[in-house]
């Protein structure tokens, strides 16, 4: 009971590193159907030990039985089959599972070459039993979807051979059967593969022009934070009635920082904007002292003054009706505006 326990613990928490879409242990079962001369039923079990990502030994069981609408009337005919050797995995996604984030449900493609041994069970049209044993060796190719974690699903094509012994000849011909169907794997253990991604932004190091940027920026597909034509940079707020940043728009500035950073090239003018309360003139002054406060604390970190303007609207580019204060609060903002010939098309 013990050992049940654990092994259902094993299962259902090894596989939690994220972004992995094989593991160190993979469990394996398919069903399909046996084709040869004659064809049924058939299934096998497997495991496989990743040593190295994308390389594993490879173990499988398989069992095909003749149905009884068989040609030749002989339902009872069985090929039993204990394969071992290697799996290969091609084309290896490992952007995760459908269901982790930046996720999909591309898998890998394998090749399976195997050797083993081949048992035939039956009776030719005459009665005579034509049992036996044979060394083989099988090869097996299938594609597997990463359908949600850790569980993948696919298909799958299999051809076993005997090439000595004698379980030759009868009615499985030179000791030959395939099997095709739908399998499915339970990956356990530790990740075989994980994708690198230093600052959480779901692009993976290797291919990230753009490693530095803060956590929960929206970025490019080249991991860059995507600058938009126009952008409000919430979270940015002043002490009442001055050009004073407070501290805790510290997070806002910092992404607005690597958004300059991430795109040289762009020219932003830099908007403050107020709400109607005060007069006019004033809301003017202090939405331009505002702008410059941030071009300012932008500019103390690393991003040139040539990509900033600053410009000051006051109150007459209200973004809600100034009737009510989260109205106001939505007015009394940061903007960001592309200035530049190459802007996003975001």
């Amino acid at each position: 009971m013990k050992l049940s326990r654990y092994l259902f613990t094993f299962l259902l928490v090894a596989p939690t590193a994220s972004q992995a879409e094989s593991n160190a242990f993979n469990f394996h079962a398919g069903a399909g159907l046996y084709l040869h001369d004659i064809s049924g039923p058939g299934g096998f079990l497997g495991l496989d030990w990743q040593f190295r990502p994308g390389f594993a030994f490879d173990a499988s069981l398989l069992a095909a039985t003749e149905s009884s609408g068989a040609p030749d009337g002989l339902p009872n005919d069985t090929a039993l089959s204990a394969m071992f050797g290697l799996r290969f995995r091609f084309i290896d996604d490992y952007n995760g599972y459908m269901n982790e984030p930046h996720g999909n449900a591309w898998g890998n493609l394998y090749f399976a070459p195997r050797v083993g041994v081949l048992h035939l069970e039956g009776t030719n049209l005459i009665n005579e039993n034509i049992s036996g044993t044979s060394l083989g060796f099988s090869t097996e190719i299938g594609y597997e979807f990463s359908v949600f974690k850790p569980v993948q699903v696919g298909t799958f094509f299999r051809w076993d051979v005997g090439v000595a012994g004698s379980a030759k000849g009868g009615p499985f011909g030179t000791g030959t059967f395939a099997l095709g169907g739908v399998s499915v794997s339970l990956g356990a253990g530790k990740p075989a593969r994980t994708r690198k991604d230093g600052d959480r932004d779901g692009v993976e190091d290797l291919a990230d022009a753009c490693p530095d940027t803060p956590e929960g920026s929206e970025v490019d597909t080249r991991g860059c934070t995507i600058l938009h034509r126009e952008m409000v940079l919430n979270g940015i707020t002043f002490r009442l009635d001055s050009a004073e940043i407070e501290a805790s728009s510290e997070p806002t500035l910092k992404q607005a920082a690597q958004a300059l950073k991430d795109n040289p090239k762009a020219e932003v003018e830099i908007g403050g904007h107020t709400d109607d309360t005060g007069a006019a003139d004033h809301n003017l002054q202090l939405s331009t002292a505002r702008a410059q406060s941030v071009a300012d604390w932008l500019a103390a970190n690393g991003i040139p003054r040539s990509q900033m303007t600053v410009k000051g609207y006051g109150s007459t580019m209200p973004k809600a009706a100034n009737d009510s204060e989260p109205h106001r609060a939505q007015n009394r903002r940061i903007e960001f505006k592309r200035l530049d010939q190459t802007q996003s098309s975001r």
